[in-house]
């Protein structure tokens, strides 16, 4: 696409801005920044949920009116074949020029099965159905048998499931409803279901959790904080006794509390601070939130105890 930025009455000062959403989800944000120096590169863009351009940052200061650049945009979208494409502009003066926008189609094949991502129930072939590795807290009894063409491919041991079979379950765009805002598997008020993990076969997304050890050959758990007085080999080999865990956590009359916080403040922690594995309590879902993958799109509800059954 060919897009051209301009400063409004030729000046600095003023902002503006250019988002680039398919089917909802955010791709790409450019910004025409409030500075108009021939050293500063005020024109910029931020990508977001797997988007990958060739755009080189700019400054409108050697022109007078629109100044372009030519640039592509990769979005790594699979389905429905249906999409909406939406540029959306907010301006304080500014100006933008948008032209020769071409959409060219690419089926991707991840695991190289023969089988496209968009129908391929299992992209990377990691033996964790797309449906559960995608941004959204998708549980194992929201799956159903998918039909035909749809399938995990050869190399993948998990059965064909996906979200939904029938048309009664998606929205006019094809997006099954439980991913939607609203929906039970939503996790931040979007449309949709983000590609999350799906086409990373080094991360397998679906964990589950088995009880703690506590008989038969396990590892001693080496770490523990006690409310009863008892840690250390004298007092009932605590929490030595206790295996297969890495730190145990004990109590009659208390309980473990983590930060709480409500899913705007949880937004507002700074992405260099994220690490996998931090963990809130988010008092706007009601529910114990992990991080996954260290970033801002890593969070998810931790609410299944056990492995599931089926």
């Amino acid at each position: 696409m060919r897009i051209g930025a301009q400063d409004g009455n030729n000046s600095a000062g003023s902002t503006a801005t250019l988002q680039i959403l398919l089917n909802g989800t955010l791709y790409a944000t450019i910004t025409n920044g409030t500075s108009r120096t021939a050293s500063t590169n005020n024109v910029t863009i931020a990508l977001s949920n797997g988007a990958t351009t060739n755009f080189v940052p700019y400054t409108t200061a050697a022109s007078s009116g629109f100044n372009f650049q030519t640039f592509t945009l990769n979005i790594p979208y699979n389905s429905p074949a249906t999409a909406e494409l939406v540029y959306r502009a907010t301006t304080v003066l500014d100006d933008w020029s948008l032209d020769d926008v071409s959409i060219p189609a690419y089926l991707l094949d991840t695991d190289n099965d023969g089988i496209p991502n968009y129908q391929d129930l299992d992209s990377d072939n990691d033996g964790c159905l797309d449906a559960m590795e995608g941004d959204e807290n998708v549980a194992y009894s929201m799956l159903v048998a998918a039909a035909a063409p749809l399938s995990v491919g050869t190399g993948s041991s998990v059965p064909n499931q996906n979200l939904c079979a029938s048309g009664s379950c998606v929205d006019t765009q094809g997006v099954p409803i439980v991913v939607n805002a609203g929906g039970a598997a939503d996790i931040g008020s979007d449309r949709g279901q983000g590609i999350g993990d799906s086409q990373n076969n080094a991360v397998i997304g679906c964990f589950c959790y088995k009880p703690v050890v506590t008989a038969g050959t396990a590892l001693n758990t080496p770490y523990g904080i006690t409310a009863l007085g008892r840690a250390g080999t004298n007092t009932g080999n605590w929490p030595m006794v206790r295996k297969g865990a890495w730190t145990a956590l004990e109590a009659k009359t208390k309980g473990f509390v983590p930060n709480r916080l409500t899913t705007a403040q949880i937004s507002a922690i700074p992405a260099a601070n994220l690490v996998e594995g931090m963990m809130v309590y988010n008092t706007s879902l009601d529910c114990l939130q992990v991080n996954t993958t260290g970033t801002p799109a890593g969070w998810a509800c931790f609410n299944t105890q056990t492995c599931p059954t089926n």
